[in-house]
């Protein structure tokens, strides 16, 4: 049953996984290093540092909220399963649940041993399919955790224990959980200590043993509401609205001067950290920055004509222009770039690029090399034919372009992508890339309108939607034809 479900399920997120595929082959990202998603895992290099870890999942509140600033064990990382259901995970290994439970046990298992252990990671991401994104493989274990603890607290209510082993149990794995507690706070070296939470987590696992004990189901949701409160309340970070600002001075300038739909920059390490790039579609502005996982290796490429210091961590990030030495280059003119963010003593300084930006051309002046289009010099050397914008949308842009009596080239200053589709009048165009990054559109002759549409694969979700209604259906009416073509007795 659970691999007719595995099945299902990657049949209907198959678009998906497309449209994911597509993008991993333009990026960096299948080639990363070793150290690259190793250092994603936690410092567990000595006995020290692992019994740290491992004692931060079951209770981390022992010397704070581990969210607020000045927390002395700086690897936290959100995994914390409070000593009630670390507790009930732990339960689900006695009185022969093993037997039925193993699948999910060596599961969860394993998932911790690629968590302490490099080279069991780098397994994963060699010959696991698991290179495309890096995380901790511990986050794979939540969700069997807890299908483990509610096996446990199932079969506590079921089946009263033996008295030895309900016994056995907190003695011999909960206690040495509290002594790793004791060894952390020495290891740490910090007199600063919760003894509020101290106190709760020795209230919620002397709840725990009562409720193993005396399997009343109204201890463990007492106990489930107690752990909501005191632990996980305390790691939301939680704000009023009214205090939450979605906007600013700086910001409200860049949009007044990128109105036109064109580009800003940045230009300096020292204002790198203003306007993060994955905050503008919030903001509504645009730049030539990115924080993007994915970001193709193309991308890559032109940010190195663009700036003396590229994209870094594979090209997740590129958050500003090193300097202003290549602003007059012929690759910047591409960029749909108009307003420039740098910093002087008087604070944050806008300037207007010296012309204005062309967003979109339409030229007979390229050259093709193979499969792509090259223009060469500035983009203003390939304007010469009009061409107007009449409608802008993330995906989908229209065009009026100027007819010609021989093919030309309609350039769009963004990321060239296969799954921008161009039609004219219901016939379909050819897309190509312009300067090994740009999105172009091979003009016919005497063409008066061009559409270019984003369609990825994730488009045709409906079909596997479709696919399961059609078999539930059909499961239904066969279901109905046996019940009702019995014979009467």
């Amino acid at each position: 049953m659970l691999v007719g479900a595995a099945l299902l399920g990657l049949i209907m997120a198959s678009p998906v996984f497309v449209d994911l595929a597509v993008n991993a082959q333009r990026s960096a990202r299948l080639s990363a290093a070793d150290e690259f998603f190793t250092a994603m895992l936690p410092g567990t290099n000595s006995f020290k540092y692992l019994g740290m870890y491992l004692f931060s999942i079951f209770d981390p509140f022992w010397v704070g909220n581990p969210i607020e600033q000045g927390y002395p064990y700086l690897s936290f990382n959100g995994l914390c399963l409070t000593p009630l259901y670390f507790g009930l995970f732990l339960l689900s290994f006695f009185h022969g649940q093993w037997r039925k439970l193993w699948p999910w046990q060596l599961f969860a298992i394993l998932c911790l041993v690629a968590n302490v252990w490099p080279k069991a990671y780098l397994f994963m991401v060699h010959y696991m399919g698991f290179n495309l994104s890096r995380f901790q493989p511990l986050t794979g274990a939540l969700l069997p955790a807890f299908v483990l603890c509610g096996y446990a607290a199932d079969y506590i209510m079921r089946n009263k224990p033996d008295k030895a082993p309900s016994l056995i149990v907190p003695a011999v794995f909960i206690l040495p959980l509290y002594l790793m507690g004791v060894l952390t706070l020495l290891w740490l070296n910090t007199p600063k200590l919760s003894v509020v939470y101290i106190m709760i987590c020795c209230g919620v696992t002397a709840g725990l043993v009562c409720f193993v004990r005396t399997r009343k189901p109204i201890l463990l949701q007492i106990l489930s509401v107690v752990v909501v409160f005191a632990y996980s309340s305390g790691l939301m970070l939680t704000r009023p609205l009214e205090q939450i600002q979605t906007s600013s001075p700086l910001v409200k300038r860049i949009q007044a001067q990128t109105n036109d739909g064109s580009r800003y920059a940045k230009v300096g390490g020292k204002i790198s950290y203003l306007v993060p790039p994955n905050e503008e579609a919030l903001l509504g502005i645009r730049s030539i920055h990115s924080y993007d996982s994915l970001s193709s290796r193309n991308y890559q490429r032109l940010v190195l004509q663009l700036s003396e210091e590229g994209a870094i961590s594979y090209g997740r990030f590129f958050i500003s222009l090193s300097s202003g030495s290549k602003l007059s280059d012929p690759a910047f003119s591409y960029s749909g770039v108009g307003l420039l963010l740098s910093r002087d003593p008087n604070g944050v300084k806008l300037t207007k690029t010296p012309s204005r930006p062309l967003l979109y051309t339409q030229t007979k002046n390229f050259d093709e090399v193979g499969n792509q289009v090259i223009f060469r010099g500035v983009l203003r050397e390939h304007s010469e034919l009009n061409v107007e914008r009449i409608t802008e949308f993330d995906d989908l842009k229209r065009f009026e372009v100027t007819p010609s009596d021989q093919k030309t080239i309609l350039f769009v200053s963004q990321q060239y992508h296969p799954c921008w589709k161009a039609r004219s009048r219901g016939n379909t165009l050819e897309t190509v890339i312009i300067n090994n990054f740009y999105q172009g559109v091979v003009i016919p002759p005497q063409t008066h309108e061009v559409q270019l549409e984003f369609k990825p694969y994730v488009l045709w979700s409906w079909v596997p939607q479709l696919l399961y209604i059609l078999f539930a259906v059909g499961a239904l009416v066969n279901w109905m034809r046996k019940r009702y073509s019995k014979p009467a007795k």
